[in-house]
């Protein structure tokens, strides 16, 4: 059972969402303000944020209605998650796009947010499957499937995903584990800290193992190794035309690879995904080479070094 929160816990991060609700909502009006509001914006939410909210890693912080245990460490990542404000965009595209009844990988689950927002989304009829590589985050990821009840069927994957089927080598980031990387140069923070060896598939050998399950969404955010997952899940994609895949795109943690925004857009062609777009709200299409300036405006606008994409198979 968790451990209860003081009453004055609560207060306290009802008061910080509020103010970080409030602060998003500017952002998201602040038109070309936004690149200097995302760089003024970072520092001062470290300043301001309550640290001492999340280094307990035995009172869960209650996100979306779902408990979310963590590991007691207040990274950035993890504090914005808290907030309710991580990765709005995705958030945003997942409460769109998931129906009953739906089939969803999700590659880079950590402590599994996404995983259960899918879960509760799809109903009893859904089914999720969860990649998370780190020994670390497996128990907690682990842990906060079964204490949600979300009504959907969790399937946690213990291994990375990339191009080849055996062993990687997983560096975390520090303090951030959600920005551990299989690229050393990618894992951010203050820098690689422990690495380990973790399994490795593709999401193609996953599925034929699996006997080539129904596929309805995938999202893949690991740091870098996004262009070997797609080469991964050629075979997958085209046995479910209706896939949609729900993407990152940092160029920082791509070059970290020795990947660049050429050969990431060349394998989301090669797995079919001609139509892209920036997400949202709303979605905006984008081709490349043409729109590579906006991309790269969007990605300056939002202050993160990365943006997101949705992408779909257009018919025929």
């Amino acid at each position: 059972m968790p451990r209860p929160a003081s009453p004055l816990r609560a207060f306290t991060l009802r008061g910080a969402r509020a103010i970080h609700r409030a602060g998003a909502w500017g952002f998201d009006r602040s038109g070309p303000l936004a690149p200097l509001l995302a760089e003024l914006g970072a520092p001062l939410h470290r300043w301001l944020f309550p640290h001492s909210l999340l280094t307990d890693p035995g009172i869960p912080v209650e996100v979306d209605g779902f408990r979310l245990y963590h590991e007691g460490r207040p990274s950035y990542h993890l504090q914005m998650l808290a907030m309710g404000m991580h990765d709005r965009d995705v958030a945003a595209l997942i409460r769109h796009l998931v129906r009953p009844n739906m089939s969803v990988v999700d590659v880079g689950a950590h402590l599994g947010y996404f995983t259960l927002l899918c879960a509760r989304l799809g109903g009893a009829a859904s089914t999720v499957w969860a990649f998370e590589p780190s020994s670390a985050l497996l128990p907690i990821l682990r842990r906060n499937v079964a204490e949600n009840d979300v009504g959907g069927e969790i399937h946690v994957v213990p291994s990375a995903v990339g191009d080849s089927v055996g062993v990687v080598t997983l560096f975390a980031g520090t303090p951030d584990s959600m920005l551990s990387s299989i690229h050393r140069a990618a894992a951010a923070g203050d820098g690689p800290g422990p690495r380990e060896t973790v399994a490795c598939t593709t999401l193609d050998a996953w599925a034929e193992q699996s006997l080539w399950p129904r596929v309805d969404l995938v999202k893949i955010d690991i740091e870098g190794h996004e262009v070997a997952a797609l080469a991964g899940m050629r075979e997958l994609s085209r046995r479910n035309p209706g896939l949609v895949l729900i993407i990152e795109l940092n160029e920082r943690t791509l070059a970290a690879a020795g990947e660049s925004i050429d050969s990431f857009w060349a394998a989301l062609a090669a797995c079919g995904f001609d139509d892209v777009s920036l997400a949202g709200p709303p979605p905006r299409p984008v081709t490349f080479p043409q729109d590579r300036d906006a991309i790269r405006r969007e990605i300056r606008r939002q202050g993160n070094g990365r943006v997101n994409l949705m992408c779909l198979r257009r018919p025929g």
